[in-house]
């Protein structure tokens, strides 16, 4: 239904007709699909989780926040963190093939896709026809956009941007909920990689200072 693939578990056995001679065959089917999607979401969590906590080098656990996106939450996704000051803002693209990913930058960092915003920040752009980026849309396939804020100790560091080639994507309540809780697992990962890099900064500072 709407792409979407749905689980049944059906069990099937012989029975005696009764009062008749022979046998016919009886089964029971029930949907599945609730938890097969909630055994993926646990899955995804759980290599989310792992990954985004076996690094505190702030670039590649940016990198792997764009990465790990693919495929669950989006076909492609791009990370932006908010510049400090003059300092240019931190990105990261990621597509499945590499050969797509100057295409996917230009497309994430230089389009503004607005898009409504849901009850938790993410907000979904899918009329991309009238965007002012909607060439390369076209070209990649674009049917549907999303960012959301990642937020840490009360600011928002960056945002995380999703791109999908099906223009239902994020439509169901399930999926904005598990994009949500990943923007902040993924902000609270790159906040610590962040005030680590800040930290080992200053700690050289100190030993020059010394020295």
């Amino acid at each position: 239904e709407n792409g979407q693939s749905t689980w049944f578990h059906t069990s099937l056995r012989l029975v005696a007709r009764e009062g008749e001679n022979g046998l016919e065959l009886r089964g029971l089917s029930v949907d599945m699909t609730d938890a097969k999607r909630g055994e993926r979401a646990l899955r995804f969590f759980a290599r989310a989780s792992s990954e985004l906590t076996a690094s505190l080098a702030a670039e590649e656990t940016i990198n792997r926040v764009a990465c790990l996106a693919i495929p669950y939450l989006a076909d492609f996704a791009a990370v932006e963190l908010v510049g400090e000051g003059e300092a240019e803002p931190c990105r990261s693209a990621f597509h499945a093939d590499s050969k797509q990913v100057d295409a996917i930058r230009e497309l994430a960092f230089t389009t503004d896709f607005g898009g409504a915003p849901g009850e938790g920040g993410l907000r979904v752009a899918r009329d991309l026809a009238k965007l002012e980026g909607s060439a390369l849309a076209r070209r990649l396939a674009v049917n549907a956009a999303a960012s959301l804020p990642l937020e840490a100790r009360g600011r928002i560091i960056g945002w995380l941007k999703l791109f999908s080639h099906d223009a239902r994507r994020w439509d169901e309540a399930r999926e904005r909920e598990i994009a949500e809780e990943y923007g902040r697992r993924a902000a609270h990962a790159i906040d610590n990689a962040l005030l680590y890099q800040q930290a080992h900064e200053a700690i050289a500072l100190r030993d020059e200072f010394l020295s």
